[in-house]
């Protein structure tokens, strides 16, 4: 008979009562994961912590492989949730509309790209921070794309790279999402199907703000600062797939270094907790269940500090639906259902900030 360490027991332990907690609760328990009820909005508290780091990827040489890593500090509300956001979607997903505000505006200026369908976005001078503006946008219907670029995960197809030590890198996406290109391109009014991924950036080439990118690929900067505004029109319809996320469609947010450098490997700050929210994710294939879930090192280890909500927002199979994600400095996220007649205009709608669902949940993060 194998001993079980006092660790293992009281992993045994919790699970036992995390099961019986969400019998209780009428929640339901899948592979791990609590799905207790359905609301309309999610607000997640107490984003933010002093005395953390994580590992900063500071060189990468595929020569012999080398990946660097030199310890970051930050401390403060939001953090690191405030430094470069890049926005990742998966399929099955119809992306219909995107847009970024920024109180007065996106705190840098978009760069044009002469590019078809591209535009500049311009900002007056003497914007106040009481609005937000919209700093980033895009229409599948009429094709628009302004402060922002389509990325995936398909280097050294068309731009970016591919080597044995971490596989392919970033690459500008084609309009159908299924190949890397040259220069950017505007995502098509499609449906991407399970497993399939695409990256919005915003259209500012990177500098030194960005920190260690992987050599050889497009460089773009996310989105930063403590206070800002994310709205989206999607439909995640069910495709009926298996396998590796199969019919798990997702929204969610990195820290922008580790596309940057290398998502799907070690050569990155992820696993030390540099920061990652997910916004809409279904975990469990062809379920209605859309989850949030913030990780960092903020209330635990590595990335498996953080938390999230067991509540659930209903999968919208059938008709697009909108919805906000709002980061506020005080140290909030608040994900929200939105109404339908929601305009992603030059300025945020009022009701975005104000609205407040009955049907809410919230969660605290552990400092």
């Amino acid at each position: 008979m194998r001993c079980l360490s006092s660790a293992a027991l009281m992993g045994i332990a919790l699970s036992v009562l995390t099961s019986f907690a969400a019998a209780s609760n009428n929640c339901q328990v899948l592979n791990g994961n609590t799905f207790c009820k359905e609301v309309n909005q999610i607000l997640y508290e107490n984003i933010g912590a002093g005395g953390l780091s994580y590992d900063d990827v500071v060189k990468m040489d595929k020569e012999g492989c080398v990946c660097k890593k030199e310890p970051k500090t930050y401390s403060g509300k939001m953090a690191p949730l405030d430094e470069q956001l890049s926005i990742h979607f998966r399929g099955p997903l119809a992306l219909k509309q995107f847009a970024v505000y920024y109180p007065g505006g996106s705190p840098t200026k978009t760069k044009r790209h002469h590019h078809r369908h591209y535009a500049r976005t311009t900002h007056g001078p003497h914007c106040k921070r009481s609005g937000y503006t919209r700093a980033a946008y895009y229409n599948a219907d009429s094709g628009i794309a302004q402060g922002l670029v389509f990325m995936n995960h398909k280097g050294g197809d068309g731009s970016g790279v591919w080597d044995t030590c971490w596989g392919n890198s970033l690459a500008y996406s084609d309009s159908q999402c299924s190949k890397g290109v040259s220069t950017p391109e505007v995502l098509a009014p499609i449906t991407v199907p399970s497993d399939t991924e695409f990256v919005i950036f915003s259209d500012q080439e990177c500098d030194e703000s960005c920190g260690t990118w992987r050599p050889g690929t497009p460089a773009h900067k996310g989105f930063d600062g403590k206070d800002k505004v994310f709205l989206f029109e999607f439909v995640m319809p069910s495709d009926g797939s298996g396998g590796n996320n199969g019919d798990m469609p997702s929204i969610w947010a990195l820290n922008a270094k580790i596309p940057r450098t290398s998502q799907y490997s070690d050569c990155s700050c992820w696993g030390s907790g540099c920061g990652e929210f997910d916004m809409f994710e279904v975990l469990e294939g062809g379920k209605d269940f859309v989850k949030s879930h913030f990780h960092a090192a903020q209330g635990g280890t590595a990335n498996k500090g953080g938390g999230g909500s067991p509540d659930f927002i209903a999968r919208p199979y059938d008709k697009p639906v909108k919805a906000a994600v709002i980061f506020d400095g005080s140290g909030t996220v608040d994900i929200k259902m939105l109404d339908d007649d929601v305009d992603f205009g030059g300025v945020l709608d009022s009701r975005v900030l104000n609205l407040r669902h009955e049907a809410v949940s919230k969660f605290v993060v552990p400092s």
